[in-house]
């Protein structure tokens, strides 16, 4: 689509050109001056779309006026797809789109060939919208619409984020959105309840849609769920499985008994592995162990983890439509330092309401978030292992023959030491036969070889000694 990177003035020559062939020299910016605007016309007259008219330069080689037709391109035909435009989160208008559009599919379109160049649009985010831009009748080279989407260019890849997306769509590590994991990378919300929940009433299963939200806050992954995973519990039913501030401690306002609420699960995925969760409630805070005073003003949630949870509720992210964002949520924040009043709010932060701590209702909904740990710096403890312990025996046989070997245990048997003696015989030789080679538990050694011989002692010839011996 090189040809058509061009101004759009040269455009217009370049089409006249191609589709009148017997001009006796094409035209261009230099012999002839473009004197009236194209008019869009019905193909029924001549098979062209477009009306033009050109007047030659003096000294050109060229003299007069000519009307000539060409055809104007026709976007709707010449994009016959729905191609995807990546732009800044600052777009606002339809004509700052076009230097993304015009890099990404090879045009030259300018502010004069949109119908409406001013219009607003919705800022681009992760979510992919679609939007179709009318061209001006008046163009001098294209016609039709455009209709693409758009939105904005991956923030990064992390490929040791946990299950779903590694590709981060927006922001960065202090805040940011991968996308969205389905249930079975994940937890259902019937198998997270039945593991967070070991010592009292669970909660009502809640059946909407399953799914999670993946986050990364202040370097943390955190799964958020796609709809509420329970109802009707209470808060002191979540403190007292732990399963509140996700701290190894008793938390910052705790019931009595305190209970520590470090909660770990684990969880694993058919092409991961293992991954292992720490389990809490969502802070409207930035300091997620600050106390809500009364109605939680947008200047305390500043910059806290609902905040960011909100960002796909108003667009600035993604544009996810979702009823989750008007239910009752349960917080971590209680009321100043009270022990016995917590906060609760819709998840998109429009209402606040006080609550006992051991009250419960079918509108109090479990949002529970789950922050992915990093098994690199975080001791964890033993998992529970399930197994049968094999308790049949069986007889080791054995046998003795001429070698005195214990004959060995068959390969496999549970609760055995497989092994072989060392065998050995008596040769003239007088050395241990060496074990044979690769046996278990065994020495390979060879002892020092040695031969006996019969010992001569020397003699003195008494003849040769003159009557005289030595010490004599």
């Amino acid at each position: 689509m090189q040809f058509y990177s061009k101004a759009a003035l040269q455009l217009i020559y370049d089409q006249v050109n191609r589709d009148n062939p017997g001009l006796p020299v094409p035209l261009s910016a230099s012999n002839a001056a473009l004197t009236k605007t194209p008019v869009a016309i019905s193909t029924s007259l001549n098979g062209r779309n477009t009306r033009v008219e050109f007047t030659a330069y003096p000294g050109s080689g060229l003299q007069g006026r000519v009307t000539l037709y060409y055809d104007r391109i026709d976007l709707s035909q010449l994009i016959n797809f729905t191609p995807t435009v990546y732009m800044k989160s600052s777009v606002a208008t339809q004509q700052a789109m076009l230097t993304y559009l015009n890099d990404a599919l090879g045009f030259n379109l300018g502010a004069g060939d949109l119908s409406t160049p001013t219009a607003p649009v919705t800022a681009p985010n992760a979510t992919a919208q679609t939007l179709t831009l009318a061209i001006a009748s008046a163009s001098p080279a294209f016609i039709g619409n455009l209709v693409f989407k758009y939105q904005i260019k991956s923030a990064g890849y992390y490929p040791q984020s946990g299950p779903g997306p590694k590709t981060l769509l927006v922001g960065d590590n202090l805040a940011g959105y991968f996308g969205t994991v389905a249930a079975s990378d994940l937890f259902t919300h019937d198998e997270l309840i039945a593991a967070a929940f070991l010592k009292g009433t669970k909660p009502t299963l809640y059946t909407g849609t399953e799914g999670w939200y993946k986050f990364f806050y202040n370097s943390q992954v955190l799964y958020l769920p796609i709809t509420p995973v329970g109802y009707n519990v209470t808060w002191n039913t979540l403190y007292n499985e732990g399963l509140v501030y996700g701290t190894d401690d008793n938390g910052k306002f705790p019931t009595a008994p305190t209970v520590n609420q470090l909660r770990i699960l684990s969880h694993g995925t058919a092409s991961e592995g293992k991954f292992y969760y720490r389990i809490r409630l969502p802070s409207a805070g930035a300091d997620p162990f600050s106390a809500a005073t009364g109605i939680i003003a947008a200047s305390e949630y500043q910059g806290s983890e609902v905040q960011m949870f909100n960002y796909l509720n108003n667009g600035k992210w993604a544009s996810l439509t979702n009823s989750q964002w008007t239910l009752w949520c349960m917080f971590q924040n209680s009321v100043v330092t009270n022990t016995t009043i917590s906060k609760m709010a819709t998840l998109a932060l429009q209402s606040w309401t006080n609550i006992l701590k051991n009250q419960t209702g079918a509108n109090y909904y479990w949002f529970p978030v789950l922050e992915l740990v990093d098994t690199s710096t975080t001791l964890l403890g033993l998992d529970s292992m399930f197994g049968q312990m094999d308790m049949s025996l069986k007889t080791i046989p054995f046998s003795v023959d001429q070698s005195l070997r214990v004959a060995p245990v068959q390969p496999g048997n549970p609760k055995t030491i497989d092994f072989l003696p060392v065998t050995f015989d008596i040769t003239q030789s007088l050395y241990v036969k060496p074990v044979i080679p690769g046996a278990p538990k065994t020495i390979d050694f060879r002892p020092i070889p040695f031969k006996v011989e019969m010992y001569t002692p020397s003699k003195v010839d008494l003849s040769a000694t003159n009557g005289d011996l030595d010490d004599f």
